[in-house]
């Protein structure tokens, strides 16, 4: 099956990793991360009070859907991740088992949607959202929807994967080797083509997300992602 799109931009978010250039290096030298200060960004965009209250994960996506929107506009967003708000839900569980009770407020933010809710309820957006759940292909998944919602009328398409994954005795095996967040506004075109070709193989990581991202950067006009149940083909003109 063949998915065409075109890309009209692109922002990724990382504690480590902020903009462009911080990608455009660490796709060249990997290992320069851990050289980089860790920082929460800054959001100058969310009110302060709003601001104290997300968490992580939901910093990470409104610093990275912040720029596609603010240059070309609102469009219906497509969002996927495979940890979502877990971190959260983990201690919501501590809570109840330590001191018996949860914030409400905590529990309602912890579901799956919740990021997308978010960004709703902050920037006033009422374009359709949708929020996917995949494995390791999650960035393919949301292309192939995003796919579906242009072929329908939507003039541009705004997908979103974030994953903040789980520390210390809750590390997931293939989990995500940081935290980061990435947005892609999408359109009707050619000049980039997702193929999936069905195959059976091994679980993979499921951050294919800094495989694309890292491709991107060193321009790569090919990648391929083999996961489980499918082999996919990213292909760029």
């Amino acid at each position: 099956m063949d998915f065409p799109f075109q890309l009209k931009a692109w922002h990724a978010v990382a504690p480590r990793l902020h903009v462009r250039e911080d990608w455009q290096r660490w796709a060249e030298h990997p290992e320069i991360l851990t050289t980089l200060a860790e920082r929460a960004p800054e959001l100058a965009h969310v009110p302060a009070l709003q601001r104290r209250r997300l968490s992580p994960a939901a910093r990470l996506m409104f610093a990275a859907v912040h720029p596609p929107l603010a240059a070309h506009g609102t469009a219906p967003l497509v969002f996927v991740s495979h940890d979502g708000e877990m971190r959260r839900s983990f201690d919501l569980w501590h809570d109840l088992l330590t001191e018996g009770v949860v914030s409400p407020m905590s529990f309602g933010l912890s579901v799956h949607n919740a990021l997308a809710g978010q960004w709703s309820l902050h920037s006033g957006d009422t374009a359709e959202h949708t929020a996917l759940c995949a494995r390791e292909a999650g960035l393919e998944t949301a292309i192939v929807e995003a796919c579906a919602l242009l072929a329908e009328g939507a003039p541009q398409v705004l997908v979103v994967t974030t994953e903040d994954p789980p520390q210390g005795q809750y590390a997931l095996p293939g989990q995500a080797p940081f935290p980061f967040a990435l947005a892609l506004l999408v359109t009707a075109g050619d000049s980039y083509r997702l193929v999936r070709e069905a195959a059976s193989g091994s679980p993979a990581p499921y951050w294919s997300a800094l495989d694309w991202i890292r491709g991107e950067c060193l321009q790569l006009p090919s990648q391929t992602l083999d996961a489980r149940d499918a082999r996919w083909h990213w292909n760029r003109r």
